[in-house]
């Protein structure tokens, strides 16, 4: 199963989002999907975590499983299909970016699959229920911005 909601949130929102995913939850935070050693840091605050977030369980799974790679000289989250990507809204000057929660289970042994499923499902009903997008302006900052020109006849 593969499953996304894409939404605009401001950081005071997520703030309080963090607060009420963590409250009483055997969730921990991830910051990104490569670390330093083996196994992950973990987190109870999104304080220290950068644009890409992973929700792990340790209830649904007790270990991430990691892959070195030479290259970069990190290791790698091979169990991303066990956890919960959270890509965070970013605040870059005056524009705020899109930010999302997903899924992709391929493969995942059904009673993890089904948790993870149940937890992205309360999130998603919780972002749902308490936040509200408008688009007010679009703007994608990767293209070029061109000169205003003359009407053509």
């Amino acid at each position: 199963m593969r499953s996304q909601l894409r939404f605009v949130m401001h950081p005071d929102d997520e703030r309080e989002f963090g607060a009420a995913i963590l409250d009483g939850s055997s969730l921990t935070l991830i910051d990104g999907p490569r670390w330093p050693k083996s196994r992950p840091q973990t987190h109870r605050s999104l304080d220290s975590i950068g644009p890409y977030c992973i929700l792990w369980s340790s209830a649904e799974i007790p270990e991430l499983d990691a892959e070195f790679i030479p290259s970069c000289g990190d290791w790698y989250c091979r169990s991303e299909g066990s956890t919960i990507q959270f890509l965070r809204s970013q605040l870059l000057g005056s524009f705020l970016t899109e930010g999302r929660i997903a899924i992709a289970m391929d493969g995942e042994p059904p009673m993890v699959a089904r948790s993870v499923e149940r937890r992205y499902r309360r999130l998603s009903r919780f972002i749902k229920q308490r936040y509200r997008n408008r688009m007010l302006r679009w703007r994608n900052p990767p293209s070029p911005r061109h000169p205003k020109t003359a009407a053509l006849c």
